[in-house]
């Protein structure tokens, strides 16, 4: 499942993209200390502010517990970002947070990962 949420002026599109133009973000803990979490899922979208691609700061959460799991900073080109190590039978919350202090944050939950 994937979705927009538009808070202000902030959106958050969680979407597949082209290999070229992810960044790639490592899981915050070590897969040994929470079970069930991380595996070949991951979660891509795009950030704009204003209908313009933008880098801002996204985190996932998982949904049933509120542990981070992953944080990556999308494009400055086109506003992509990347998430993986993530388990696909999970769902997560997004978070896009604008780190200019200027918009609300944007939120998707909901998510369920693709397969790597």
């Amino acid at each position: 499942m994937s979705g927009i949420l538009v808070c202000g002026l902030l959106r958050l599109t969680p979407r597949a993209l082209p290999q070229q133009q992810r960044f790639r973000a490592q899981p915050i803990l070590p897969r040994w200390r929470i079970g069930g979490l991380y595996g070949r899922g991951r979660i891509a979208g795009t950030v704009t502010v204003l209908g313009q691609p933008a880098s801002r700061r996204v985190r996932a959460y998982d949904l049933a517990s509120g542990v981070l799991v992953g944080e990556t900073w999308s494009s400055p080109i086109d506003g992509a970002y990347e998430i993986a190590g993530l388990n696909p039978a999970r769902r997560y919350t997004v978070v896009g947070l604008d780190h200019t202090e200027t918009h609300n944050a944007a939120i998707a939950d909901l998510i369920v990962p693709t397969l790597a």
